[in-house]
């Protein structure tokens, strides 16, 4: 039978869901204003419908008062659990059902869902709740979402009631330098937008069954996986632009030397441009076919079980970063391509000399750095012509060689701040420009 004239309750702190009585028709008060608490509605026009017994029906102007709120606040009030919140770092706004004022989410334009969570570096302890990456309903604008540099170890419960990935927009995913274990989830194969998966700094032990043939971005670095590839399951993952499997010692295999042939789709277009197999058990010789992947830029071998000799087609034509240290590869080295700028291939077995690079890859203006670092086989003098042929280098780190002959006049190598010639057979005198350097 109550039946107010007034209800005015605006810029409190009242928090929830609306008062079940204020829901039912024929109770509601002539004026009502909650505006401006924290509040979530029972739908989006609730106001609206009832202006007919309303004048002043304030409360929408506030952002965080909108439908479904309470869902998605639900939800995130399990992640808060899940891993220890009041342990958090940095939670403020975690105590009220407002999703857009909680500290490390971001919402739509309308403030009416959430679109992103990043909540890396929180000192969060636990565990995921599954709802949220793999429940499209949970949070069914959510983008992306960023827990890394946290003591997370787990998703669960992985069960029927929180597997409903139909229709997820979940594109990134970031769980890196965590304590998660065991086979890398499965699941994660069904999110089908997902372009982006870092689960590096873990503990994982195993390879997924499959891999999303949508995946841009595979990081799975510093793990302890055991898998023996073929490099075949990255077959249809067309639009992969980054694939770092390094340090993980268990990784065996050998990278295909037809890997230039498979890895672009069918119009034969290249989208990988990072390619880090360093420090596994991947064996065998350095492919043939790199250089037809003409999107390829970054490439590491290094510390791998890789041996043999380098062919020309070993280097990818457009390459920019090229590391292959801790290698037996022996043999000169192929040329390179005009693009690069950073080459280490120091430890290895390979027989060259200055003199020949400079002759086999004549067009290295833009190199900046340039590691030899005990490598015996590079021998000869050091040519008088590196500040020249190499305007751009930087870094020129020859330590631990067979560089013999005295170092030539360098004082116009004004972009050299680091020369490291060390443990050769180097005779005097020692040219004016060092002292300059060390003046300067």
């Amino acid at each position: 039978d109550f039946y107010a004239g007034l209800v005015n309750v605006e810029f409190n702190l009242f928090t929830g869901r609306v008062p079940a009585w204020l829901e039912q028709p024929g109770l509601l008060p002539y004026t009502l204003s909650w505006r401006c608490n924290r509040l979530c509605l029972p739908y989006p026009d609730w106001c609206m419908e009832s202006k007919d017994h309303y004048t002043s029906c304030n409360y929408t102007s506030c952002p965080f008062q909108q439908a479904g709120y309470c869902d998605e606040a639900d939800v995130l009030f399990e992640l808060y659990e899940s891993s220890s919140g009041p342990l958090w770092s940095s939670r403020a706004g975690w105590d009220v059902p407002a999703p857009c004022y909680m500290a490390g989410i971001t919402c739509n334009e309308t403030d009416t869902h959430v679109q992103n969570i990043n909540l890396s570096n929180n000192n969060m302890i636990g565990t995921i709740p599954a709802k949220i990456i793999f429940a499209s309903t949970s949070l069914p604008s959510l983008l992306s979402i960023d827990v890394s540099g946290n003591y997370l170890y787990s998703i669960s419960p992985l069960n029927s009631s929180s597997l409903f990935v139909d229709g997820s927009r979940l594109m990134a995913i970031d769980i890196s330098r965590n304590q998660f274990y065991g086979q890398i989830y499965n699941e994660f194969s069904l999110l089908p937008n997902l372009q982006m998966l870092n689960i590096s700094v873990n503990h994982f032990s195993a390879m997924p069954a499959t891999l999303n043939t949508k995946l841009r971005v595979i990081d799975f670095s510093w793990n302890n996986i055991t898998y023996e590839s073929n490099f075949l399951i990255f077959l249809g993952l067309y639009e992969l632009a980054w694939l770092d499997w390094s340090h993980n010692g268990g990784i065996s295999g050998a990278v295909p030397d037809f890997i230039g042939l498979f890895i672009h789709d069918s119009t034969g277009r290249y989208t990988l441009l990072h390619f880090d197999v360093s420090y596994t058990n991947i064996r065998g010789s350095p492919p043939s076919t790199l250089y037809l992947i003409t999107s390829l830029v970054y490439v590491d071998v290094s510390g791998t079980l890789m041996s043999g000799v380098f062919l020309n087609g070993s280097v990818p034509r457009n390459v920019q970063t090229f590391k292959a240290t801790d290698l037996n590869l022996y043999g000169n080295l192929p040329p390179f391509p005009p693009s690069l700028l950073y080459l280490d291939v120091s430890r290895t077995s390979l027989s060259t000399s200055l003199h020949d690079i400079l002759v086999n890859s004549p067009n290295l203006g833009s190199l900046i750095e340039l590691h030899f670092r005990d490598t015996p086989g590079l021998s000869g003098t050091l040519p008088a012509s590196l500040p020249v042929s190499w305007p751009s280098l930087q870094i020129l780190d020859l330590a631990g060689c067979n560089i013999t002959g005295t170092i030539p006049s360098y004082g116009a190598f004004r972009s050299l701040v680091h020369l490291d010639l060390s443990r050769n057979s180097l005779i005097s005198p020692v040219p004016a420009f060092i002292t300059d350097w060390t003046e300067e």
